[in-house]
C-alpha cells in the first residue's frame, strides 16, 4: 500500500512539473535590433587601449560570433581634430598604443562602420 502511495505522489509530481510550464518569449527576444556594442575604455597611459566592437543578436541565434569588423575608429578632441587612429587587430578588436591625453580636455570616440553608418560618443 505504501509503495502505491509513493508511486501516485511521484506520478503527480512529474505531471505537475512537466505540464505546468508555459514558454514565455518577451517581444524583445523576437526582434533583432542589431545594435552596435562598444566595449572598452580609454587607457590614458603608455599601455595599449583596446576597444571591441560587436553587434547585438537574438538569444535564439546561438553563440555565433557577432563582431563588427572593417570599421574605422578615431579619437577626436572637442574641436573635432583627430588625435589617434585605432587599428583593427582580430575579431573586432581595435587598438591604439599609448594614449597621452590631457585630463582637463574633452574627447570623443568616432566610429565609421563597414556598412557606412557613423557613430560618435558623447564628449568625455
Amino acid at each position: 500500500m505504501k509503495v502505491q502511495k509513493n508511486n501516485i505522489i511521484w506520478i503527480l509530481a512529474v505531471l505537475l512539473l512537466t505540464t505546468c510550464k508555459e514558454n514565455y518569449e518577451p517581444p524583445v527576444v523576437k526582434t533583432n535590433l542589431n545594435l552596435l556594442v562598444v566595449d572598452g575604455f580609454l587607457n590614458n597611459s603608455s599601455d595599449t587601449t583596446t576597444i571591441r566592437l560587436s553587434r547585438t543578436r537574438k538569444l535564439a541565434d546561438g553563440t555565433a560570433n557577432s563582431t563588427e569588423t572593417n570599421s574605422q575608429m578615431t579619437l577626436e578632441d572637442a574641436t573635432g581634430n583627430t588625435l589617434y587612429y585605432f587599428q583593427e587587430m582580430i575579431d573586432g578588436n581595435y587598438i591604439v598604443p599609448g594614449l597621452n591625453l590631457d585630463i582637463n580636455k574633452k574627447y570623443r570616440l568616432r566610429i565609421n562602420t563597414a556598412d557606412g553608418k557613423q557613430y560618435a560618443s558623447d564628449e568625455i
